[in-house]
């Protein structure tokens, strides 16, 4: 992991996602850095040890988001944006990604869809709408690293029975 180097806990976390930060293609140099630690959970689960059910913030400024993911089996998100590059890497059970692409009227058709287990990275461009769930027997935990404040950028979410798009309402637990 980075040349060998062992991870020394959050704060040594983002220090190195903040050193690529300035990086040509930052979301492929985070990549890395979350393939390197997923490679090795051990050494991240001890950084993330303590975490609730749902989306934690680890770490929020003006150009990342990190976020510990603990997701119970069956738990199905709605259909939303970031509108910002996403980061994510799988720890432990599965995270099955259902992509949309917006049509001129508003609404949502499938784009596809792919399935992250333990040690799987996914990079996400800003424009990608997903919804995310947890069909396994066992919790879904992950590491989900954002470029920018992703709780005070105004997104939207689709809901799934109508379709409509409404602004992004789920409220995530902020331990930073």
């Amino acid at each position: 992991m980075n040349g060998g180097a062992r991870l020394g806990g959050l704060d040594d976390l983002v220090e190195r996602l903040q050193a690529v930060l300035d990086d040509v293609d930052v979301p492929q140099s985070v990549g890395r850095i979350v393939t390197d630690l997923v490679d090795e959970p051990e050494e991240l689960a001890a950084v993330l040890e303590g975490a609730a059910d749902g989306f934690g913030v680890l770490y929020r400024d003006e150009r990342l988001t990190v976020l510990h993911a603990v997701v119970p089996p069956g738990v199905v998100s709605p259909p939303h944006e970031h509108r910002m590059w996403a980061v994510i890497g799988v720890l432990e059970g599965t995270e099955e990604n259902h992509f949309y692409e917006r049509r001129t009227d508003g609404r949502l058709s499938s784009a596809g869809e792919r399935s992250l287990t333990r040690g799987d990275v996914a990079v996400l461009p800003a424009d990608a709408v997903h919804h995310i769930c947890n069909p396994g027997p066992t919790q879904l935990r992950a590491l989900h690293v954002y470029g920018g404040d992703l709780l005070g950028v105004e997104r939207s979410q689709w809901n799934p029975d109508t379709g409509d798009e409404e602004p992004f309402g789920i409220s995530l637990p902020d331990r930073t």
